[in-house]
């Protein structure tokens, strides 16, 4: 039985934190966020561990992208059909599943697979979190519940500049089997 978001709202009685639920969230798209585009600044590193060329290595961050663009309107049939929790769930297990996988991976088709199942998970958490968001918070304050969205994608863009450094450190001496797992 599939659980419409509407019908979750209007049915439950329960009452629910709406701010830990927005942390939570928030916190969960970060993550995503930081992990779509982790890899863009070990390409060439990559590139000699693998030992493939320049075209075939950027197929990572192209095949993310592409999952995670088909899975933002599939996730719009998904929350209609199941259970918002369930949903998040499901978009965390992808995530770490694709991340545990990436780091174990030994050649790069087990790599770019895993990061396809990490962005379904990315894919699928923008919308679940936007979605949510607006279900537990009252109108009224629907527009700074977006704004503190809004910040998951500044605040990476933030801490970008001291990733990029830490980034090919991290990678230079460990590897980016536990470059992955950051």
């Amino acid at each position: 039985m599939g659980g419409n978001l509407l019908m979750e709202t209007t049915k439950s009685t329960k009452e629910f934190n709406s701010k830990a639920i927005v942390g939570v969230l928030v916190f969960s798209a970060f993550l995503a966020v930081f992990n779509e585009t982790i890899l863009n600044v070990a390409l060439s590193p990559l590139m000699k561990e693998m030992n493939v060329t320049a075209a075939t290595i950027q197929w990572i961050i192209t095949a993310y992208m592409i999952v995670v663009s088909i899975m933002v309107p599939i996730t719009a049939f998904l929350v209609l059909t199941f259970e918002t929790k369930k949903l998040f769930l499901g978009a965390m297990a992808l995530l770490l599943t694709g991340t545990i996988c990436a780091a174990c991976s030994g050649s790069f088709a087990m790599l770019l697979i895993s990061r396809m199942l990490q962005a379904c998970g990315t894919g699928m958490m923008i919308p679940i979190l936007m979605n949510t968001v607006l279900l537990v918070t009252p109108p009224e304050k629907h527009g700074a519940a977006m704004g503190i969205c809004g910040c998951v994608n500044f605040a990476w863009t933030s801490t970008w500049t001291n990733s990029f450094r830490n980034s090919i450190t991290i990678f230079s001496y460990l590897g980016f089997q536990y470059y992955l797992l950051l």
